[in-house]
């Protein structure tokens, strides 16, 4: 008790609780000025925790120091003290390092541990097995992907190779690795026979072969020995949390394993038909087998994808939300479950919790290509246009065959308001698919920016042309009608797209403004109050979509209500909304744009977007030394 006493006297004389408040509120107004510039002048987000790790390393300086020099009188800095202050800097940097480094995604380029698996052949009698074939695939995909030594190619690049009569060093060429792994899978009653050959794309060498003729309970312990061989004959680097987390196995009920095999195909090819019939295996596979965490997952996903990617009711994130946390619950190192919450995050519109979740899940599983590719999505709509370039730009790399992930990059340089960029990487998606609707329906937007009307009213029809009922054909054939002053065209289209979701979801504040034009104030009333409340709402229960304040701006705005409008483009900016150029143009803006406050506002973006832009080629040829 007394040497208590006697410690706390101590620090009383020396005046180390002065030293430590003085320093601890001098710390926090700093960081908080800090905040206020990298906001004001869209300075690289990875800063701040840099500077938090710095300040927090300090407090065992300042208390060190206030401990030796706290005393009345001169005090020499003893041996200790230096070296105690030392190794505090070398923590700071050490740690500063690693914050800044730990959400930058590297992009691999092709080296002899970038590897493909190809479609295993299924080589059974029976062609309904061809499931199980592409799920043993898929599965083996996942392990190597979970190495983080390793650059995997995605399964939506690889599944167009499956029958293919190609040869190793063509398809190797066309997705950029230096290695492939090909091999057949037969089932016969309770037994299968797995073979697999590593093959080097340059010198058409095998690294690596072998043949399993086990029984189906295997199948997990194969995929396990398949990844760890592989990995050594590349040479690759294994972590034991990264050999931990491929060893471990998912269920012992093949029945389940089945069900999860089928639903899982069903929901890669994204139709809403297809969803809901993975979500009815899923739950077939959790019957199973209650600790089946890969089916939760799964179920989650897909849960989320109803609202995310099929526009209905958003009561599914929370069905999604609850079930992925059971997945995480089971397995906490499993990637697929916080995608899942990701997922659910994003639907719910909460995109900083969306963002965290995807890190995990890339953290382990980092070749994860759909995860990489929300990351990025995310970062765009938050404002962080550089670094969600850079994560885009990796989920190319990882799925070269995907033709969506290229409209991606081009998007998010549209953000950066990059034409030129903007434009090669519209081209290179249609080169790789020349009726992908996306990019048609996309691109009418650039080009209005760019005043060419031609053009923009071209991939707006063909648009509507691929895809009838898609929702964002309509509205963008909507709106190029608009900017033609064809507004009972641009009526039927808006129309047509809330017809097909609702008045929210849909194109109803475009619809509204269109009746106004047309002479029909009233009924464009009725649709701008009801919407109006909805978007409210929204923002009131903490989404965080930029969507939300800037349909408020419109429909304030077409009411005259400038101020009011102002309001919601200065949230919408703080939420991360960048896109000056299209304010600037948009004609639901036509009342606010004249006035001072928004002319303000969209030089302060310009700026922003300026020095973003900027800081996105340094990143980028930062990568292409590495």
């Amino acid at each position: 008790m007394s040497e208590r006493k006697t410690f706390l006297s101590e620090l009383k004389s020396r005046n180390v609780r002065r030293t430590m408040a003085i320093y601890l509120s001098s710390a926090l107004t700093a960081v908080g000025i800090v905040k206020l510039f990298l906001d004001a002048y869209a300075l690289p987000p990875v800063i701040f925790p840099i500077v938090v790790t710095i300040f927090a390393c300090g407090i065992v300086s300042a208390f060190v120091f206030a401990w030796y020099h706290g005393t009345t009188g001169a005090q020499k800095f003893s041996g200790k003290e230096i070296a105690v202050h030392a190794l505090v800097v070398i923590a700071a940097f050490t740690m500063s390092y690693r914050v800044g480094h730990g959400t930058t995604p590297r992009l691999l380029s092709p080296s002899e541990k970038s590897i493909a698996v190809l479609p295993f052949k299924n080589m059974s009698d029976n062609r309904d097995d061809e499931y199980f074939s592409d799920g043993i695939t898929e599965d083996i995909l996942t392990q190597l992907c979970k190495i983080g030594d390793l650059h995997v190619v995605s399964r939506t690049s690889i599944m167009k190779y499956k029958n293919t009569e190609k040869q190793v060093g063509e398809i190797a060429g066309e997705l950029g690795v230096g290695t492939i792994l090909e091999g057949s899978v037969r089932r016969y009653g309770t037994r299968m026979r797995i073979t697999g050959q590593l093959i080097d794309a340059r010198t058409d060498e095998h690294l690596w072969a072998e043949t399993y003729d086990r029984e189906l309970r295997d199948v997990f312990a194969i995929q396990m020995d398949v990844a760890r061989e592989i990995a050594a004959s590349l040479k690759a680097t294994l972590s034991p949390d990264e050999l931990r987390r491929i060893s471990k196995t998912s269920t012992d009920n093949l029945e389940a394993y089945s069900y999860y095999l089928r639903g899982r195909e069903l929901y890669n090819q994204y139709t809403q038909e297809g969803n809901e019939r993975a979500i009815a295996l899923f739950r077939k596979a959790i019957a199973l087998d209650s600790t089946y965490a890969l089916a939760f997952a799964g179920l989650g996903d897909a849960y989320a994808q109803r609202v995310v990617r099929h526009a209905m009711p958003r009561e599914s994130a929370d069905s999604a939300i609850a079930v992925a946390t059971k997945a995480i619950m089971l397995d906490r190192d499993l990637a697929e479950g916080y995608k899942a919450l990701g997922l659910a995050a994003e639907a719910r519109g909460h995109s900083h919790q969306a963002l965290d979740y995807y890190y995990k899940a890339v953290k382990l599983n980092p070749n994860y290509a759909p995860v990489v590719a929300n990351i990025g999505w995310v970062n765009n709509a938050l404002g962080n246009y550089p670094e969600a370039v850079l994560w885009m730009k990796k989920s190319v790399a990882l799925n070269p065959g995907a033709a969506q992930r290229y409209v991606y990059v081009a998007e998010m340089y549209n953000s950066l308001a990059d034409d030129t960029c903007t434009i090669d990487w519209y081209n290179k998606a249609l080169a790789l698919q020349p009726d992908l609707v996306s990019a048609h329906f996309n691109l009418p937007y650039v080009y209005l920016v760019q005043g060419n009307l031609k053009k923009a009213r071209e991939h707006a029809d063909k648009s509507v042309a691929l895809e009838p009922e898609n929702v964002r054909s309509l509205e963008a054939a909507g709106i190029v009608q608009l900017f033609l002053g064809n507004y009972a065209l641009a009526r039927t289209h808006f129309e047509k797209s809330v017809a097909l979701t609702s008045l929210e979801e849909g194109s109803g504040v475009q619809l509204a403004y269109t009746l106004m034009k047309m002479g029909k104030p009233k009924e464009a009333r009725t649709i701008l109050d009801s919407t109006y409340k909805t978007y409210v709402t929204a923002m009131e229960r903490g989404e965080e979509m930029t969507s939300a304040p800037m349909y408020a701006a419109y429909i304030c705005s077409m009411n005259n209500d400038t101020t009011a409008s102002l309001h919601w483009i200065r949230r919408a900016i703080d939420m991360g909304f960048r896109d000056y150029r299209w304010a600037e143009i948009e004609p639901l803006l036509e009342n606010v744009r004249r006035t001072a406050g928004f002319a303000q506002l969209m030089a302060g973006i310009r700026v922003q977007v300026a020095t973003m832009r900027a800081r996105a080629k340094a990143m980028e040829a930062e990568q292409e030394n590495i």
